[in-house]
């Protein structure tokens, strides 16, 4: 009988370590855009510092775990105008090129690695998707405008060494009625910049993109409406994300790229999953809502291995000053929030 149980504890054995072999060979789907884990991009967005900094702007974000950092130098327009306006003077040190080449080179001496997010600011106060130009010699006139100025900052990024470049953002009218520009304007920027280039979708406009076949990832601000609770629960917000999700994960398996989130975040504020895209409503500050929204965006997409990661919105340059418990806005400077990116970004065995 003892030989007996040996014998059946080792056809079992076997029985499972060739079943673990079988798993183990086993091949994801479109295996081809599967990111590499330990390049999971774990960034934060920082504004464009107005005058010079030092390395500590850089060193703080080590604070959260995170390894890349996404540099915003804009570029202004007004409604219905044909000029870009772009590293002149009167603009801030981190808009202008002296301040853009500093400031890689800076988050590189700090061990991040850096996405160049140049971007278009229409007065105003209108969204810069609602952009637009009447005629189509206006529409020519800006788009050669505009072209220059993503040139510019794509010299930049090939000379400095940055590792991704995005082309635009959230730019819907222009990407929904010019799509044979923003094709051409990709074969410009490769014919300059080596790196990995992406364009940062609005939220509910990421599929009238139609070049994502010649960029290395879809990139989504990720500002999707999740729950109206004033403290949703993490539960609550993934049965919010979770035909997003659906819809998301498709959309990569259609393209064959991986994800990534060019921005995602959300205020301390009550109802913070609701509209996350509003900058400027007022309400309570709530701590709980920001660090559960957080955490449910983490544990619905990290795993995912087509995800490639994301930076969050917003991380302020003055580190001391910024955010705070009675700070109700999206960054996540000095509030409770830190520690859940942190497990995040961190913890090497999620990612």
């Amino acid at each position: 009988m003892k030989y007996l149980i040996n014998i059946n504890f080792l056809i079992v054995f076997i029985l499972l370590f060739v079943d673990n072999c079988n798993v183990s060979n086993h091949k994801p789907s479109f295996t081809e855009v599967i990111p590499i884990r330990k390049n999971f991009i774990s960034g934060v967005n920082m504004e464009a510092p107005p005058n010079p900094v030092d390395s500590s702007c850089f060193t703080n974000m080590h604070r959260i775990g995170a390894k890349w950092v996404s540099i915003i130098p804009f570029a202004f327009s007004r409604q219905g105008e044909t000029m870009v306006r772009y590293n002149e003077g009167r603009q801030w040190w981190g808009e202008r090129e002296e301040g853009i080449v500093a400031c890689i080179k800076l988050a590189n001496a700090a061990g991040l690695k850096v996405m160049l997010k140049p971007q278009l600011w229409i007065g105003g106060g209108i969204y810069t998707g609602h952009f637009r130009c009447e005629t189509d010699s206006a529409w020519k006139e800006w788009e050669k405008n505009y072209l220059n100025f993503i040139l510019h900052n794509a010299i930049i990024a090939e000379n400095n060494n940055a590792d991704i470049l995005c082309i635009g953002t959230e730019m819907d009218a222009s990407v929904k009625e010019r799509p044979l520009f923003w094709n051409n304007l990709i074969d410009s920027v490769k014919k300059i910049y080596k790196g990995e280039i992406t364009y940062a979708a609005n939220w509910g406009c990421f599929k009238e993109f139609t070049s994502w076949e010649k960029l290395n990832f879809i990139g989504i601000d990720a500002y999707f409406p999740l729950s109206s609770s004033v403290t949703p629960s993490v539960d609550e917000l993934l049965i919010g994300w979770k035909p997003h999700y659906e819809d998301i994960k498709a959309f990569t398996e259609l393209k064959k790229k991986p994800l990534l989130f060019t921005e995602y975040g959300y205020r301390s504020i009550d109802k913070c999953a609701e509209e996350p895209w509003l900058s400027n409503n007022t309400g309570p500050v709530n701590m709980q809502a920001q660090q559960n929204a957080y955490e449910a965006l983490y544990k619905q997409f990290v795993p995912e291995s087509w995800f490639a990661g994301g930076f969050l919105w917003k991380w302020h340059v003055n580190d001391l000053k910024a955010g705070g418990l009675t700070n109700n806005n999206y960054t996540p400077q000095n509030k409770p929030v830190e520690s859940v990116i942190k497990n995040w970004y961190s913890n090497d065995q999620q990612l």
